[in-house]
């Protein structure tokens, strides 16, 4: 996959935390999807597969992060099916005019185009169905 940093605003928290190597949006665990009430923006909340080496002290006690990506003005969704905790794949590709993204899983498949997409907010939790953390 290739490097999708270039295509997120207020990404450079998340290139820190992993010592300046973007991580990869492969294998990622879907928690929500959620569509702002003006119905053009949509939120997705997700766990990377990988945890940093180094973290804020803060952080130390918790084996996962979690990213809330926003994507602003979005258009022709589709939405095939999702099935929740299993992994995904989040693919951003630029097109001419927009980024279309991609959530591709075993059996999950949604889609749209995006003018903008935002890391709003970084964090850190301990997952208990992570087992050895």
């Amino acid at each position: 996959m290739t490097d999708i940093s270039k295509y997120l605003t207020e990404s450079r928290g998340v290139y820190e935390l992993y010592d300046n190597n973007f991580p990869l949006f492969e294998q990622i665990s879907i928690h929500e999807i959620r569509f702002i009430s003006h119905g053009f923006d949509i939120l997705i909340i997700f766990d990377l597969a990988q945890f940093p080496s180094k973290v804020p002290k803060k952080w130390t006690l918790y084996n996962t992060i979690q990213i809330e990506l926003l994507a602003i003005e979005t258009k022709d969704l589709i939405f095939n099916s999702w099935v929740g905790l299993k992994p995904s794949d989040l693919i951003i590709v630029k097109n001419s005019d927009c980024l279309h993204v991609k959530l591709i899983g075993d059996d999950e498949f949604f889609s749209f185009r995006a003018n903008f997409l935002s890391i709003s907010k970084i964090s850190a939790y301990k997952n208990d169905l992570i087992k050895n953390n």
